[in-house]
């Protein structure tokens, strides 16, 4: 009878580190996107989910910015509901 196994996140970090953007580049990874976008939004969200620690701080920030741009531009909002 074959042992069963439970995998954690723990378990499964065990690869090499993400790779790190440079410090110079890191400000201009994401020129000219929309970070507010619906399909950018639902892949951090999906990524947050999922518990991928490189990109969880990057998704509250942007969370606040578009929470920020939302309240700045309501009517944007609403015409997308």
């Amino acid at each position: 009878m074959a042992e069963e196994v439970i995998l954690t996140a723990n378990d499964l970090m065990t690869g090499p580190p993400s790779p790190v953007i440079p410090r110079d580049l890191a400000p201009r990874v994401l020129d000219g996107v929309d970070t507010c976008s619906d399909r950018l939004r639902a892949l951090f969200e999906c990524l947050h989910a999922n518990e991928v620690e490189p990109f969880c701080q990057d998704h509250i920030i942007m969370l606040r910015r578009c929470t920020t741009h939302r309240a700045a531009h309501p009517s944007e909002w609403r015409a997308r509901a």
